[in-house]
């Protein structure tokens, strides 16, 4: 009798989480990292985001997600966000490249990840906005980066997607 109930239950449990993987947030919002695309245009918007001792950039934001799913539905709110801040190559830093350099790494990445653009806002020089779907659910993406006193620059991100 307990070996029924307990295949019972196990049973219960998988039909239950059948539907669990669908309740994950998308690869592109699980991989995406700000810090990562600046890293890889270092050399494009002349920023230097390591410390003279090595290690990371200056203060590093992250977040979480709410998840809500059940039996035959698969929906989920997750929100993160980063911030963080790097030294200013005051020889050969232009602002103004900044912004598009960044919207141009993330634009291609979402591309590569399979995720559909569905809106542009550049209403501010110093922020841009994108709105995307992917498998089911839509997210936004803002990213900030503007000058900070003492040769520097704040990037800040802000991400949310959900499915209903």
């Amino acid at each position: 009798m307990k070996r029924v109930a307990a295949k019972t239950i196990l049973m219960l449990l998988i039909i239950d989480c059948s539907g669990c993987s669908g309740n994950l947030p998308s690869s592109f919002y699980r991989s995406f990292s700000l810090r990562q695309i600046v890293d890889n245009n270092k050399n494009r918007i002349h920023v230097d985001c390591d410390p003279p001792n090595g290690g990371g950039g200056i203060g590093v934001g992250g977040g979480g997600g709410r998840l809500s799913g059940g039996f035959g539905r698969s929906s989920y709110n997750f929100s993160t966000g980063a911030s963080f801040v790097c030294k200013v190559d005051s020889n050969n830093f232009d602002e103004a490249t900044v912004i598009p350099t960044l919207q141009q790494a993330i634009e291609q990445s979402m591309v590569k990840a399979g995720v559909k653009i569905t809106n542009r806002d550049n209403k501010v020089p110093v922020e841009f906005s994108l709105a995307y779907s992917v498998n089911e659910a839509e997210g936004k993406l803002t990213v900030s980066a503007r000058r900070v006193p003492g040769a520097q620059y704040s990037f800040v991100s802000s991400l949310q997607e959900s499915r209903k």
